[in-house]
């Protein structure tokens, strides 16, 4: 009754469930159990579709998904080597097969509708050129990484995608399965190789990308340090605008692609489920549900 906005919220009250298998979510939806669900897995919206009880919305998001890559020691300390896997990684191909085209490639931390996007493209997928990189590497038969992701079946089938398309560069990746709070366990220090984690976005540019390169960042989970990208990111907040900031942005991008402590995959979309009977929602690029509106 105390609510700050008048005549909100419509619901006299709202029940968070938990789900740990993503399948029985889908199936609680659909049988009316529960009205909303987000964080649907791409195989299964081509169903939900058809599914005359639910609706849903799909959208672009402020996030992007990647590759951390441990510049720290072997064998991503080699920079030919972080060269090679960016050459022999096709986001296309990886967008069709893992995520049912629901996603665009990405090139940077920015989305395509971010005012700061520098409308950089990925370089297309090149075997020859990875080949070569591992030549300059020291490496020309190839080398073994381990590629540490969580028990998700969402985040094994792009594992298994990249691991295949790695393959036929003569880069073998071995996929090792950890719980998430054992991997930002080794990612904060630094005891994994490479492992494919992404983040959600924001709105204001700043917290896209200042922690995660800066030396010593609180997101900086690659161990990067490099004091030119330092200086241009401090730059970046004392910027009067846009524009600035946005040149700026592209500056240390062209750093960040040319040593890659970070391969940038994909931006994906936003996908929540709803049944028919509920009203009042409201999408919001955050990706966050606000549910004070809504009413069944």
């Amino acid at each position: 009754e105390h609510y700050w906005r008048p005549g909100l919220p419509k619901a006299d009250k709202l029940i968070y469930r938990v789900f740990v298998d993503r399948n029985i979510g889908i199936l609680n939806l659909q049988s009316g159990e529960i009205d909303i669900l987000n964080a649907i897995p791409a195989r299964n919206v081509d169903a939900l579709r058809k599914d005359q009880s639910v609706r849903l919305v799909i959208e672009p998001s402020l996030g992007y998904q990647g590759i951390w890559l441990n510049v720290t020691k072997p064998p991503f300390d080699n920079l030919f080597l972080r060269k090679a896997l960016e050459a022999a990684t096709d986001r296309d191909v990886l967008i069709r097969a893992a995520l049912n085209g629901l996603a665009v490639p990405s090139y940077g931390p920015f989305p395509p509708a971010s005012p700061v996007n520098d409308g950089g493209s990925p370089p297309e997928r090149d075997l020859a050129r990875a080949r070569e990189y591992l030549k300059r590497a020291g490496y020309p038969n190839g080398f073994s990484f381990t590629l540490s992701i969580t028990p998700d079946p969402a985040g094994q089938l792009v594992a298994q995608v990249l691991q295949n398309m790695w393959a036929e560069a003569g880069i073998r990746a071995q996929i090792e399965q950890v719980e998430w709070g054992q991997l930002l366990d080794k990612m904060d220090k630094l005891t994994y190789q490479a492992t494919p984690v992404g983040w959600s976005g924001r709105a204001e540019p700043d917290q896209n990308i200042y922690a995660f390169f800066y030396t010593n960042g609180g997101f900086n989970n690659s161990g990067y340090s490099n004091p030119t990208v330092d200086q241009l990111l401090d730059q970046s907040r004392l910027a009067g605008n846009l524009a600035d900031r946005k040149r700026i942005y592209h500056d240390v991008l062209t750093v960040l692609r040319d040593e890659l402590p970070y391969i940038y995959l994909y931006h994906p979309n936003v996908v929540i489920a709803l049944r028919r009977d509920v009203q009042g929602f409201t999408y919001i690029p955050d990706g966050l549900i606000r549910l004070a509106p809504v009413t069944k």
